[in-house]
């Protein structure tokens, strides 16, 4: 009982944690949505090639990965996304 509370408590906490970045993104700026949205549309498309092209490795022996690891992935590449955003149009704002 105890573990189907805990796990009901993360989810919610991870609900709540999606709900604040909503509110984030309603609260901000036009720039910082852009830069928001590039990002992520690089992490997803970044993590949807990645996910389908580890699987083939899978059935040519690559060894197997958890379910986190695809998400591991997709926060780096959306911190990554999120770097090269704010360098382009920092760049261009100082031009």
């Amino acid at each position: 009982m105890l573990a189907w509370g805990l796990t009901g408590l993360t989810v919610a906490l991870l609900v709540m944690s999606v709900r604040a970045y909503i509110h984030f993104l309603r609260a901000a700026d036009e720039l910082l949505r852009k830069i928001q949205l590039e990002a992520l549309a690089f992490s997803f498309g970044a993590t949807l090639v990645f996910m389908l092209g580890y699987r083939l490795c899978e059935r040519l022996g690559a060894m197997k990965l958890d379910v986190n690891d695809p998400v591991m992935v997709m926060v780096i590449v959306f911190a990554i996304g999120q770097w090269t955003a704010m360098r382009r149009y920092a760049a261009g704002v100082e031009q």
